[in-house]
């Protein structure tokens, strides 16, 4: 895709160790890359999105997408497409409507800031920033008791409804009132403006969310504002009481009215896998507006990559201006938001007129991080639950032949060699046939074949990145979202990923 563009940078990061077994690791090393700012594009159809929106694919293949608006109040309104650029619109939830949330609080405002969808059950469950109408109230009368939170929503009907099932990230109620922690004139404002990041590689949800201190006269801010991060197992399906703070170097605090401690000082924080970098990549829009990196979210290392103290975004107007409400999706999937490659979309939004919703093309280059994986050898793809190997069936070599797991043994049918391309996918190629890995149609849908076929430089489902899991091994991660699963005693399928072992591989090389 020609993209024009307009400042680049060189940036450095560390980079941690890959171990893939079998294969000897690559050696730690600092990396090197260079990014680049497409001109500003047009997103006016999200002019009034005033949270980070939400998608996801359900089991049929559907891409849906989700925001929030603040016209008077807030609206959710769901919409579903093939891509980010012709979605339509499906529904629309009143948050106040005959339909909507009871109040708690009296007064509280809803803004859904992330979504999942269950798998297995199809359900949505949807983070939900939660804040009170903080311009018509005084600390004196109202503040103490009333910040802002972190809930979770549901809708079994594709959006179309939604129930608040409570409360899951709140802050410790020690820094809500005139104590030690926030003596004298001010106040902590409470938990909000999160970003929700799934790691399904490791098995976890990620919410980055935003704390700041205020006056409790005015309401003012008092110092910086600071990213704060919670984590919670996929399994438990982002319920209350499943949720950890990061406090003090690890996750020893609890979701609700737990101490928290910053990652970072910032506004928010878009986290992505970058498979290019080998790394996690996260975009703040606090100036100076960087790029943040970090090789392991169990730790939160965030290095923080803006060269010699140069803004790499612009703030609030001009070109290449973000404000407070950005999302990114890869520029070949647009599909996908949690993975990104060489080159993707990062969308901005304000939603106070301040400029019109647009994305811009980043294109990171130059980088020095060695993919562990490379075409000059051949591999056997062997899954760590049954210790199979990914073969083609009956050795075929014909274009559509179905991919099986088999007993490793020296057969060409089950060796690959891994061709790396820039944007840091590999297409995967069988010894035998010469054809490549490839999903059978319809491409997004769960539970389809795996097979071979003819390579189309074109063809999204074609590639694949390695995502190291929790456990040391790898899962082989679609462009299209989805990863390769096992099911029945010979058949390999395209399925969600949820850290089980029939979907992480390890390599041996022959």
């Amino acid at each position: 895709m020609a993209t024009p563009m307009s400042k680049s940078m060189g940036l450095m990061v560390s980079l941690g160790m890959l171990l893939i077994p079998g294969l000897n690791a690559p050696a730690a090393h600092a990396q090197m890359f260079s990014w680049s700012l497409s001109a500003d594009q047009g997103a006016s159809q999200f002019n009034t999105a005033d949270a980070p929106p939400a998608s996801g694919l359900d089991s049929s293949g559907n891409f849906w997408f989700t925001y929030a608006d603040c016209v008077g109040h807030p609206h959710w309104f769901t919409y579903k497409g093939t891509s980010m650029d012709n979605l339509v619109l499906q529904s629309t939830f009143d948050t106040q409507g005959t339909s909507g949330f009871a109040k708690p609080y009296g007064d509280d405002e809803y803004w859904l800031s992330g979504m999942w969808i269950d798998p297995d059950t199809q359900t949505w469950w949807g983070v939900v920033h939660v804040e009170f109408d903080y311009d018509k109230w005084g600390y004196n009368t109202g503040w103490k008791d009333h910040f802002r939170r972190i809930a979770l929503a549901k809708s079994t009907n594709q959006g179309g409804s939604w129930t608040l099932v409570g409360d899951i990230i709140t802050p410790n109620p020690k820094a809500l009132i005139s104590t030690t922690e926030y003596p004298g004139d001010n106040f902590y404002f409470g938990d909000g403006d999160p970003h929700l990041y799934v790691d399904s590689a490791h098995g976890y949800f990620y919410l980055y969310y935003m704390t700041k201190t205020l006056k409790k006269a005015d309401a003012s801010q008092v110092g910086s504002e600071n990213i704060m991060v919670a984590r919670a197992p996929i399994s438990g399906k982002m319920a209350a009481g499943t949720w950890t703070k990061w406090y003090n170097g690890g996750w020893n605090q609890p979701g609700l009215l737990g101490t928290e401690s910053p990652i970072t000082v910032g506004d928010t924080f878009q986290v992505t896998w970058n498979p290019y970098l080998g790394q996690y990549l996260a975009i703040d829009n606090l100036a100076p507006g960087c790029f943040y990196t970090c090789p392991d979210l169990s730790t939160q290392v965030w290095t923080q990559d803006w060269w010699g103290g140069t803004q790499i975004f612009a703030q609030t107007t001009g070109t290449n201006a973000i404000s407070w409400y950005n999302w990114t999706a890869d520029t070949a999937s647009t599909l996908n938001s949690m993975t990104t490659s060489n080159c993707f979309r990062l969308y901005s939004a304000n939603a106070n007129s301040v400029f019109n919703t647009k994305y811009m093309w980043v294109t990171l280059g130059n980088t020095t991080y060695t993919p562990p994986l490379n075409n000059s050898h051949y591999y056997q793809i062997i899954d760590v639950n049954t210790g199979l190997a990914l073969a083609v069936k009956t050795a075929s070599t014909t274009g559509g032949a179905q991919i099986v797991q088999a007993t490793p043994g020296n057969g060409n049918e089950q060796q690959w060699t891994f061709a790396y391309q820039s944007s840091g996918f590999y297409y995967i190629i069988n010894r035998n046939s010469g054809l490549v890995l490839d999903i059978a149609a319809p491409v997004l849908a769960r539970g389809q074949n795996i097979v071979q076929s003819t390579l189309n430089a074109s063809a999204t489902n074609q590639q694949w990145a390695l995502e190291p899991t929790e456990n040391g091994y790898y899962k082989l991660y679609n462009r299209n979202t989805r990863v390769i699963g096992m099911a029945g005693s010979n058949a390999v399928i395209y399925d969600e990923y949820f850290g089980a072992t029939d979907q992480e591989f390890h390599f041996v090389q022959k």
